[in-house]
């Protein structure tokens, strides 16, 4: 079984042309077409064309040699530019390219064409070979040379039919995304827009049909303003996989992928079914109404993954929220998945990592084409508003474990958990809570039984239904005095100062550890001990991420510990 990791930041960018809120595709039902007219591209030994298809019928109920993109003569067959069609039993696909020598050279896809499953096609020709790719990986390939048939006047430009026969040959399904250039489009070239609506200021681009223009009868060209006449084609909203961004990884090339920003990581890993790639894209919409019952959505975008190849496919979706995204994954932030932009958004079952701040599922079905979306609960406030939870050490080496609240809904109780590891867990009391106020309320208990080791304290809080939700976890070693412990700037950013009375005179190595809040060291740093100086600076390594942080101190044969920090750079 191969195991592939796919790591993607969801990225700012700039606003595009159109928004994916309007995204449209075009439904060649009844014999529907687009006839574009006499459009003379000027080609000469390069050029693409790029698209979408969608069988709504099976292929084989279909016209025969069912067109989608094609420049010849309305005069004679097989007589043109180029076309891009299906084979006899539309189940193929074929491209078909005439140079100026009049020699019509043919290839066919590998993969086979089914109802209902969106397909992205891109014809090349570079002057030296034409070749035809399927979902972004390369079926088929002739060596060539020459330019392009020169335009003659009888060619015509047409969308879902073929103008030789009285516009025939028609197409019975969806098309989105057409786009011609006067250039030879690489594999990685197509790969990064196979997923994204296009900004049209693309170099080599010449037409650009988004299908989410027209005007009366007129079908908009994006970029150079061929319009063409619809003639009983319809607009559908689309769902088609794109997005207004995209990255994509296929796994004969890479298996790894990252891009960075301040808001997302989403991860995609732990594969079976060993697909040949896969694209994630992001949408940039308000979706309206909220997208399950009793949820609303968190922010206005969305994540969607098409997944190019394989069988029987499984992964895990994990996504984690920076620290200044503005969102915290508690006890109300869940997941909502979909088919495409025309499916119910569903509730996803997932796990959260309250620590590491990220949900988390693995998939259980097999599919290709799938979206998700923050959800929260509304109608749900939230059972308390925690002001801080402190542990401080007593008088009497016991521990005062002090907390607040600025409101509570339906709070029947607290719980206060004890760990020497930060693992395994014990309860030591529970404390009413104050049921439903909009008042502070202070709250204390204190543990008489602290051990001599680093000791570990978390908050839960328990509603008269039953429902729970904890807190961030604490800990703190009392041998010292703590409150004459600082920790500053906090947060902090390239470096933290630890200051503290040194009241035992001890003359001895001074030892920092830094863990993250998983447990694991992640940065030690020694100075020598002086009786008479209190402060020492600590550089934090720049690869730290955002996050929460807990220093161990080490002086002499001795622990201590002071309060966790946080990093926010």
């Amino acid at each position: 079984m191969k195991k592939h990791i796919i790591i993607l930041l969801a990225i700012v960018l700039p606003t595009i042309l159109l928004s994916q809120e309007n995204s449209k595709s075009l439904d060649l039902n009844n014999n529907a077409y687009i006839n574009m007219g006499s459009v003379n591209y000027e080609f000469a030994d390069q050029f693409t064309v790029t698209g979408w298809l969608k069988w709504n019928i099976p292929p084989s109920e279909g016209a025969k040699w069912a067109n989608i993109v094609t420049i010849n003569s309305n005069r004679r067959s097989d007589y043109g530019q180029f076309w891009i069609q299906h084979n006899a039993e539309n189940n193929k696909l074929e491209f078909a390219l005439q140079l100026n020598d009049n020699n019509r050279q043919f290839i066919w896809s590998k993969t086979e064409i089914k109802e209902g499953q969106w397909v992205h096609f891109a014809a090349t020709y570079d002057g030296t070979k034409q070749k035809l790719y399927i979902n972004g990986v390369e079926e088929a390939h002739k060596k060539r040379s020459g330019n392009i048939k020169n335009w003659k006047k009888e060619f015509m430009l047409t969308l879902g039919a073929w103008a030789a026969v009285d516009f025939s040959r028609n197409f019975d399904g969806e098309i989105d995304e057409i786009s011609i250039w006067k250039k030879a489009l690489s594999q990685d070239e197509i790969r990064t827009i196979m997923c994204k609506e296009l900004t049209t200021n693309e170099q080599g681009l010449v037409s650009y049909f988004s299908m989410d223009q027209i005007e009366g009868t007129s079908l908009i060209d994006q970029k150079s303003g061929h319009n063409g006449e619809v003639l009983r084609a319809t607009q559908k909203t689309s769902t088609a996989p794109i997005g207004d961004e995209s990255v994509f990884t296929y796994f004969n090339e890479e298996n790894s992928l990252m891009l960075n920003d301040i808001n997302h990581s989403i991860t995609i890993s732990e594969f079976t079914g060993e697909p040949n790639g896969v694209h994630i894209y992001k949408v940039n919409q308000t979706e309206n109404p909220s997208p399950i019952e009793s949820a609303e959505i968190v922010e206005g975008n969305y994540w969607g993954i098409f997944i190019v190849g394989g069988e029987n496919l499984t992964f895990k979706y994990s996504q984690t929220l920076n620290p200044n995204s503005g969102i915290n994954i508690d006890d109300l932030i869940g997941l909502a998945h979909r088919n495409n932009a025309l499916s119910t958004w569903n509730n996803q079952t997932i796990t959260k990592d309250i620590a590491e701040s990220t949900i988390y599922f693995y998939s259980e079905n097999t599919f290709k084409h799938q979206e998700y979306i923050l959800t929260k609960e509304n109608n749900s406030p939230l059972p308390i508003e925690l002001l801080y939870f402190n542990p401080e050490c007593g008088q009497d080496n016991g521990v005062d474990i002090k907390w607040s609240t600025a409101s509570e809904t339906n709070n029947e109780y607290f719980t206060i958990y004890r760990s020497l590891d930060g693992k395994n867990w014990e309860a030591i009391t529970e404390i009413n809570g104050a049921g439903n106020t909009n008042t502070v309320t202070e709250y204390m208990y204190h543990d008489i039984e602290p051990t001599a080791h680093d000791t570990y304290y978390k908050l839960k809080q328990t509603d008269y239904d039953g429902k729970s939700e904890e807190f961030d976890i604490v800990a703190i070693y009392c041998k010292y005095n703590h409150k004459e412990i600082k920790i500053f700037p906090n947060p902090a950013t390239d470096f933290i100062n630890l200051s503290f009375i040194n009241e035992h005179h001890i003359e001895a190595p001074l030892i920092i550890y830094v863990y993250n809040s998983s447990g694991i060291l992640v940065h030690q740093q020694e100075f020598y001990s002086n009786p008479n100086y209190n402060e020492w600076k600590i550089d934090l390594p720049s690869h730290l991420k955002n996050g929460t942080y807990f220093m161990h101190v080490k002086l002499g044969k001795d622990y201590f510990y002071t309060n966790p920090f946080l990093i926010n750079k």
